[in-house]
């Protein structure tokens, strides 16, 4: 059997969420005599270079990529003898015939918020994620709200959908020493800060994050701090222009896109990490916080309670920043006693999130 794998989330060198989750499961995607990966992309492949090279690769090259997946690359398929193939981004062969079809569906942010994406973006995903989502034989989703959201938008069976929950990964901690250097370089103190970590743009809700920063220094004449750390992405100037705005933009530290040993450090001295995000395929950052054992805001919507389970601080409307605000006060005013034993809480529900678990039953769907 010949298994072919949608490989271009992994064509940047600092990939999204689907990157990861893809690289996660090539770790234990191992070829034999009766099975072989075959990875096909439009662009040289750049991340995680050592596992990608255990496997058989096409770079194609061709026109933009959502065209390229869905009507340039199955007659490719066809010659190289491939018996199943692996979207793993919302988008499939929609000229295949006689290749069994898998599709990923991260989630359908774009379905339910236009406004969350770009015009072509939106287009894109409303007309070939649709046509994808019902010409495949099996669609994958990353949490229980995704799936419904399947079945509701899309109008496809529940059973024709598997519900397969992504891992957590490494555990990660760096000495106390270390924070210097974050220290030097943004002006943190440890625990003295609410930490934002993700692309910044509209979906994520930051400018309400900044809008509870201001409430909550205003109400409680606290000396904290905000972090917002992550690359940009969709409609960022708005959110720039809310920090400017804000009378207390000396107290907002904007880090861009940070290395893996400053986000370590960000994460592991953080007072609260704040996520009320408006929408979330499955809410990874959430579970990321969490490996840290700091308390963690987020939102009641779509799939964060399931990630964050009975530990977060819940916001049942994100648009309501004084509701963010008594939920980052509450974080606050924990007690050190029920700080640690939250932490403890956390971690532990973290470790249930397992990608050797993700990937055993991602493969078996491939290759049944």
């Amino acid at each position: 059997m010949r298994i072919g794998i949608d490989a271009r989330p992994l064509i940047s060198e600092s990939p999204s969420g689907i990157g990861n989750y893809l690289i996660n499961i090539l770790r234990y995607c191992n070829n034999s005599n009766s099975v072989e990966f075959v990875l096909y992309s439009n662009e040289d492949l750049r991340y995680h270079l050592d596992i990608v090279n255990k496997f058989e690769t096409h770079v194609i090259p061709g026109i933009v990529g959502t065209i390229w997946i869905c009507y340039y690359l199955g007659r490719y398929l066809h010659k190289d003898h491939i018996d199943v193939f692996w979207g793993t981004q919302h988008m499939i062969p929609l000229n295949t015939k006689g290749i069994r079809l898998i599709l990923t569906v991260h989630d359908l942010a774009l379905f339910l918020n236009p406004s969350w994406g770009s015009t072509q973006n939106v287009i894109m995903q409303n007309l070939f994620g649709r046509l994808s989502c019902r010409k495949a034989n099996k669609i994958l989703a990353d949490s229980k709200a995704t799936a419904e959201d399947v079945v509701r938008i899309i109008n496809r069976k529940r059973e024709d959908i598997r519900v397969i929950t992504l891992g957590g990964g490494n555990l990660c901690r760096l000495s106390e020493e270390r924070f210097e250097t974050i220290n030097k370089r943004y002006g943190l103190l440890p625990n003295n800060y609410f930490l934002y970590m993700g692309t910044i743009e509209p979906r994520k809700n930051i400018i309400n994050i900044i809008n509870a920063f201001d409430t909550y220094c205003s109400k409680y004449k606290d000396e904290m701090m905000l972090v917002i750390s992550g690359g940009k992405g969709w409609k960022y100037k708005p959110i720039f222009q809310s920090i400017e705005k804000s009378k207390l933009k000396d107290r907002i530290v904007v880090t861009g896109y940070v290395s893996e040993e400053d986000k370590i450090l960000l994460f592991s001295n953080a007072r609260a990490f704040v996520f009320p995000s408006n929408y979330e395929g499955f809410g990874f950052p959430v579970l990321e916080a969490m490996s840290y054992g700091i308390p963690v805001v987020t939102s009641s919507v779509s799939s964060l309670p399931e990630v964050g389970g009975e530990y977060a601080f819940y916001v049942n409307e994100p648009s309501d920043f004084q509701e963010i605000c008594d939920q980052m006060r509450r974080c606050v005013q924990l007690s050190q006693d029920e700080r640690e034993q939250l932490s403890q809480k956390e971690i532990k529900w973290y470790s249930t999130f397992d990608w050797a678990i993700c990937a055993k039953l991602t493969i078996e769907e491939l290759i049944s």
